[in-house]
């Protein structure tokens, strides 16, 4: 009788060690300090500027809200696995907060976005990033509803704003 195969443990534990390299690499990158609405302020944007630009941006939350869906919703395939379930949990907390900053580097590229939506993304984006970062603290569930309910209020507000 033959063993149980371990690569999908190896595997697992390596997919959650460039997981961690990769958050590890995007938070310690250097971002711009300046603000979006500098831009947007100063210039006057065509009806059809503003209309791609939120097209862009909505599209990107909705990219952004499948990536988070995917990624939060796996389960291990075997139960016992712990390399499994950690690599599952990066990759949830990586969706999270890498969610968050493609985003806001969106509304960057975008800056023709309608002044409410902007905001409102960015504010899912903010959410998205303390979930992560909460997750990432391993705190106890109660403190972490407040947030799951916030992340429901602003991806509704996005929502009615897209449509």
């Amino acid at each position: 009788m033959r063993a149980p195969s371990r690569w999908p443990g190896y595997a697992a534990l390596g997919l959650a060690v460039v997981a961690v390299g990769f958050s590890t690499v995007g938070w310690f990158r250097p971002q711009s300090h300046e603000p979006t609405t500098s831009v947007a302020a100063k210039a006057t944007f065509s009806d059809h500027e503003v209309a791609e630009a939120k097209s862009t941006i909505c599209s990107a939350f909705n990219l952004v809200r499948e990536a988070i869906t995917v990624n939060t919703n796996k389960q291990s395939p075997t139960t016992n696995d712990f390399a499994a379930k950690y690599a599952i949990a990066a990759n949830s907390r990586l969706a999270l907060y890498g969610g968050g900053e493609y985003l806001l580097e969106q509304l960057t590229v975008e800056p023709a976005t309608p002044a409410d939506l902007a905001d409102a993304v960015k504010r899912a984006a903010a959410t998205y990033r303390e979930v992560a970062i909460t997750y990432l603290s391993e705190r106890p569930e109660p403190p972490q509803h407040p947030l799951t309910d916030s992340l429901e209020e602003v991806t509704t507000r996005v929502d009615g704003l897209c449509k």
